[in-house]
């Protein structure tokens, strides 16, 4: 009984643990987004984006829609390419499958002309749980 009672505490501490540095990373990130600039806020607003995404959609969707303003002002691809990835997956998860397809497809134009490969891969990724969604099983491969 008492090594129950020690696994339950273990376990309760971990956890508070967790959302401790999760609560400490989003405060990180919203303290920095006044004093940065230029492609450094461009990241912390595409940062923003990812970390809100599966906690409140609509709160990700507009640092995106910032993070993709901001990127098209600098031209700065890779976070351009970041931003219409958010917003895709926004628009993936609000089950607006035709417009999250349109917006994925723009973000890979974009890492493929930069050759980001990781992200390039992700994005084909999302794109083909999109159509799986669907059920359009032969273009989600």
């Amino acid at each position: 009984m008492l090594r129950f009672i020690y696994l339950v505490l273990v376990f309760i501490i971990f956890n508070l643990q967790g959302s401790i540095l999760a609560q400490s990373y989003e405060d990180s990130l919203l303290n920095r987004l006044p004093v940065t600039k230029g492609e450094e806020k461009i990241n912390t607003l595409n940062k923003l984006a990812k970390y809100f995404y599966k906690k409140d959609v609509e709160t990700s969707y507009r640092y995106a829609k910032n993070a993709l303003v901001l990127s098209q002002q600098y031209k700065y691809k890779e976070g351009e390419g970041d931003a219409l990835h958010h917003i895709a997956n926004f628009y993936k998860r609000t089950n607006n499958n035709d417009t999250a397809i349109i917006i994925f497809e723009k973000s890979i134009k974009i890492r493929e002309a930069i050759n980001d490969t990781v992200e390039l891969a992700r994005s084909h990724n999302n794109i083909g749980g999109v159509y799986f969604n669907m059920s359009k099983y032969e273009k989600a491969l």
